[in-house]
């Protein structure tokens, strides 16, 4: 992997647009004891970061846009009445590890490096929570709950989350077999690794635990770890400073040395375990294994997982198929940047030398003191000497010629090379072409329609992992889960309701489909689509005889942001023509003309009467 780190370092700071403030700061020192004009800092156009960003967007809709984010299909019949749940489970889990932010940085890291990763690792939360609970006391069916004495508030530690904990791989610590494709992996390698820092307290937690062993074995204070020779810390250019050097929080001194740290290397390794001393099977089977420092091993033991993948999820959305390494997004566009940049600069070059008049003169006919005065309306004093003599030949304009006129044109013909490689246009972007107004549904064609090649990544990377990390989610939840938990399930009338989901009640055969590629439709597309709808119903006496208009007209409301819509209702009338509620004297109307009868018929006392149940009180 590490042929591939000064590509990376060049492309993270072409991303930032960087500028090297030390290199202006010190030609701003040796202007001014030179007193001589200041340059300026030349300038980089950030197309690169604005044309990633937008495809990054535009993937990021289509990915994470929906709720819940990852969808199964069904493959057995019985499988389908836990779809429902099995989707809001995998929703729940992404919420919970913040998947949008993983799937932007993933997403981020396929178009900077190509090469996007993500683990994904079974992970239960306990932490200590204060809880009432009453006394206990004495009785002949044993200790029971004092329900007549006030509760007392006790602190228990109690499970809070069980699900796949999804971290976001730094391509720069990844470590895959290079034996296989780089986004098969997960299926077809014999190993993966991946590199992370972590203190020592958080270490010392997870033995507590029991997750991992032989911490005493790797010292109280682990050894400085420094970025030269065999580079433990990745030379990342992308926490490069203004001034030039490298700023993390894992750096604490000058020579930029890891100090409390642990390096931990954690991979997933295929294995015969009775060659190993680790048991008596002669099966490969996967082994997770975590290495701290180089030097000792701190966790050994079984990965069983029922998908049987590595658990890692991978992407290169720009190899030709066949090798891994291939360029990236950012170094396709640098030569396009680094034009513009250019011509930007040499234009502005240009522009400041017109403004900075230069004369031919005659030193000894000049004033040379007033014609430095440098402010607006200065007045050149001649010397005595030049009395007489023709102003021409005392001091000369020189005539410059502007070669760089059409650099800004030329750079829009090189931001249009740059948007046929990319397959981004102004649309994508967010910049709207003049031309009036536009409505939501022509910005959204726009976009789609210039979007075909994003489309199609976007499905290459939804088959390369997207696919992948449905499936080990899914899988992990139906094998790992211990605890029940709720869930707010859409009923049958259309409400959101709470149901309390066991374990055994998310077994089932999914498939995971890959993404079309094209953008889901926002809430306002959405609403727009049940308000013609509306529409229609309310005025087709036929629809209205199939479809109950009152609830099409909730769920409207609930999908403009309107929920309490229900306390707006009127108590239950009688019902005309079309659906509409009559009034109490529409109602006495049509009684007297014989259309409708009391539902309580009048009572012999002359009261409202009340109908008889065959002789039961009412």
């Amino acid at each position: 992997m590490s042929p591939r780190d000064s590509r990376w370092r060049l492309n993270e700071t072409q991303f930032q647009a960087y500028i090297n403030l030390a290199d202006h700061e010190r030609i701003l020192r040796e202007a001014r004891q030179n007193k001589s004009m200041p340059e300026i800092t030349s300038l980089v156009v950030p197309y690169t970061y604005s044309t990633l960003m937008a495809i990054v967007t535009y993937h990021l809709q289509v990915f994470a846009g929906a709720d819940p984010i990852f969808k199964v299909n069904a493959v057995k019949p019985e499988s389908m009445q836990v779809q429902e749940w099995v989707e809001l489970a995998l929703g729940r889990n992404c919420g919970h590890v913040r998947m949008v932010l993983k799937i932007f940085q993933f997403l981020l890291d396929t178009q900077i490096y190509n090469l996007g990763v993500m683990r994904n690792l079974w992970k239960t939360e306990e932490r200590f929570t204060t809880v009432s609970r009453a006394p206990q006391i004495a009785s002949p069916m044993g200790m029971v709950p004092d329900l007549s004495a006030p509760k007392d508030r006790v602190r228990e530690r109690r499970v809070m989350f069980e699900g796949t904990g999804v971290t976001n791989i730094d391509p720069f610590m990844f470590f895959p077999d290079p034996r296989v494709a780089t986004v098969e992996v997960n299926r077809k390698g014999e190993f993966v690794f991946w590199r992370d820092f972590e203190g020592m307290h958080s270490l010392v937690a997870q033995e507590q635990q029991g997750t991992i062993k032989w911490l005493d074995q790797i010292g109280k204070r682990p050894r400085p770890m420094t970025t030269g020779g065999e580079a433990s810390i990745p030379k990342s250019n992308r926490n490069m400073g203004s001034s030039g050097e490298l700023d993390s929080s894992l750096w604490r001194n000058k020579d930029y040395q890891l100090e409390d740290y642990v390096q931990l290397d954690q991979g997933s390794v295929i294995i015969q375990p009775s060659k190993l001393g680790l048991g008596d099977s002669d099966e490969p089977d996967k082994w997770l294994f975590t290495i701290a420092n180089k030097n000792q091993i701190i966790q050994a033991e079984p990965l069983d997982l029922d998908h049987g993948m590595h658990p890692v999820v991978v992407s290169e959305p720009y190899s030709m198929g066949y090798a891994p390494g291939g360029q990236s997004m950012a170094e396709m566009l640098e030569p396009i940047q680094a034009g513009m940049s250019w011509m930007l600069n040499s234009h502005i070059a240009n522009v400041r030398a017109f403004i900075n008049n230069s004369f031919v003169l005659d030193p000894n006919a000049i004033d040379m003191t007033s014609f430095k005065d440098g402010r607006p309306g200065r007045i050149i004093r001649l010397r005595p000497s030049a009395i007489g003599r023709d102003i021409k030949t005392v001091i000369q304009q020189l005539q410059l010629y502007d070669a760089t006129q059409q650099h800004i044109a030329d750079m829009e013909v090189l931001r249009r090379f740059g948007d046929m490689i990319s397959a981004v246009n102004d649309n994508i972007r967010g910049l709207q072409q003049t031309g009036g107004r536009k409505t939501a549904t022509e910005v959204r064609t726009a976009i789609e329609s210039g979007a075909s090649r994003l489309v199609m990544q976007a499905r290459v990377i939804s088959s390369q992992a997207m696919v992948d990390q449905a499936e080990q989610m899914c899988i992990n939840m139906q094998q790992l889960t211990t605890e029940p938990f709720m869930l707010q399930v859409i009923g049958p009338d259309g409400l959101q309701k709470l149901q309390n989901v066991s374990p055994e009640q998310l077994v089932g055969d999914f498939e995971f489909p890959v993404t079309d590629g094209t953008l889901p439709l926002d809430k306002i597309a959405i609403l727009d689509v049940w308000k013609e709808i509306f529409q229609i119903v309310a005025t087709n006496p036929m629809l209205q005889q199939m479809y109950s208009i009152d609830q099409i007209f909730e769920f409207v409301c609930e999908l403009s942001g309107a929920r309490n819509i229900n306390k707006f209702k009127l108590p239950p009338q009688g019902m005309g023509m079309g659906g509409m509620p009559m009034g109490p004297e529409q109602l006495q109307g049509q009684a007297q003309a014989g259309n409708v009868v009391p539902l309580f018929p009048p009572s012999p006392n002359g009261g409202r009467g009340i109908p008889d149940f065959g002789g039961a009180a009412a």
